[in-house]
């Protein structure tokens, strides 16, 4: 009986001393354990490269003027309203709807005006809506005219939106950069007459560049064409005096006749030779051309 008695002990002192001993190693394993977790997150938050710098966010005009329009589907800019800012950027929506629209006169008259963007989000942009914005130097339109697709000749001109006559007279003479990012194409006579303008760049949208659609641009130096182009317009490019070159896309299916006319300017081609399809004409003037042309655009 005493043997049992102390056996019973000897064991019962075993496992206190091992309880004992798991208490005392468990929070020094815990810690081991969080050390660890925190390592690795840390480890996870240090991904980025020292050097990459983040995009900034892009700054909306604030305190514009809108409306819904007629479906109630999205807003139209309806004016200025509050806002100061002198660099205008139209936001692509409005109280979780999209910016559809530019009213009618909304920004008439705004001559602090330096420059102005205009979202992809848009569709139509009203009658003299820039009208009498004397300062604009710059500008960023999804489209030219009223809407892409404008049937009216009137109505698809540049000069629309700023007020009547022709792109002449319309146009502020501060006006010298305009950046087309959202249409196919660019229409017939869009830019006829345009005289003041200085560069142009179309973004990958682009795919046709009609007839006479920068005629008469003498003061232009700089057209960039960023995306797949596939056709350009008879005399589309006459008359551009200050143009010095030109970036044909290796994409250009079509160029009809006479279209850099008057002008002596030398053409970079990116495809390797004359394609068939060409019209014979293309260029009757023999000005200058630079075949399998692979470098700036602009």
């Amino acid at each position: 009986m005493n043997i049992f008695t102390n056996l019973l002990s000897v064991l019962l002192a075993c496992v206190l001393l091992i309880s004992l001993f798991s208490c005392a190693t468990s929070p020094k394993d815990e810690q081991g354990s969080d050390d660890k977790t925190t390592q690795t997150t840390q480890n996870s938050q240090n991904t980025t490269a020292p050097d990459e710098i983040a995009p900034e966010p892009i700054v909306y005009s604030e305190g514009l003027e809108f409306m819904l329009n007629s479906d109630s589907t999205g807003y139209v800019v309806k004016g200025i309203g509050a806002c100061t800012d002198t660099e205008l950027m139209i936001p692509n929506e409005y109280q979780g709807l999209p910016v559809v629209e530019i009213g009618e006169k909304a920004f008439m008259n705004c001559s602090a005006l330096t420059s102005v963007t205009v979202p992809d989000s848009v569709t139509r942009i009203g009658k003299f809506a820039f009208s009498n914005c004397t300062s604009i130097t710059s500008i960023k339109l999804p489209f030219v005219g009223a809407e892409e697709g404008a049937d009216e000749m009137s109505t698809r001109k540049f000069g629309y939106i700023f007020g009547e006559g022709s792109n002449q007279s319309a146009l502020p003479t501060s006006l010298k950069t305009v950046e087309i990012t959202k249409a196919t194409s660019i229409p017939d006579s869009a830019f006829l007459g345009c005289d003041k303008l200085t560069s142009v760049v179309l973004h990958e949208s682009v795919t046709s560049i009609e007839t006479m659609a920068f005629y008469g641009c003498k003061n232009l130096t700089n057209i960039e064409i960023r995306g797949d182009l596939t056709f350009i317009g008879m005399e589309s490019f006459f008359g551009c005096l200050a143009l010095k070159k030109i970036v044909i896309p290796k994409s250009v299916i079509y160029i009809d006749n006479n279209a850099f006319e008057g002008n002596q300017l030398t053409i970079y081609c990116e495809i390797s030779s004359q394609p068939a399809t060409w019209h014979k004409d293309w260029n009757r003037f023999n000005l200058t051309v630079v075949w399998g042309y692979t470098g700036d655009k602009s």
